[in-house]
């Protein structure tokens, strides 16, 4: 089963983290390059590495894409739905590389899809 996001959501991650000049290092390997993170804590979810964290005054967070029936606010079994989704992998963040060329495909799409397999991330665009 895949995690489903809003593209037109992730695209703001990708924008913002392709505009930023700095990026917060999350897995060392990869060093401080852009990248979108997909979280598993209070829900699922990807946000931007890029610094300053993308900020929303108004909600004092910064900026959250949920996946699918995965928001604490919004959905009432997002625990259950998330751990349906993603296992029994609680407090996870994994690192997803970004280019350029996303800002074109984000676009052209309207879900962002992830399917976690025992040993891979898999993500792709596609339209319902």
């Amino acid at each position: 089963m895949d995690l489903i996001f809003k593209s037109s959501e992730i695209a703001r991650c990708i924008e913002h983290a392709l505009a930023s000049k700095d990026w917060r290092v999350i897995q060392s390997e990869l060093g401080p390059i852009p990248s979108i993170c997909l979280v598993h804590d209070t829900g699922v979810y990807i946000t931007s590495n890029g610094k300053p964290i993308d900020w929303i005054p108004e909600k004092e967070t910064c900026y959250l894409a949920y996946a699918k029936g995965c928001d604490p606010i919004k959905d009432e079994y997002y625990y259950e739905t998330g751990r349906e989704l993603v296992g029994s992998k609680d407090d996870f963040v994994n690192v997803i590389p970004i280019t350029e060329e996303w800002r074109n495909d984000v676009c052209k799409y309207k879900e962002f899809h992830i399917e976690l397999t025992p040993d891979d991330i898999i993500y792709f665009f596609k339209n319902p």
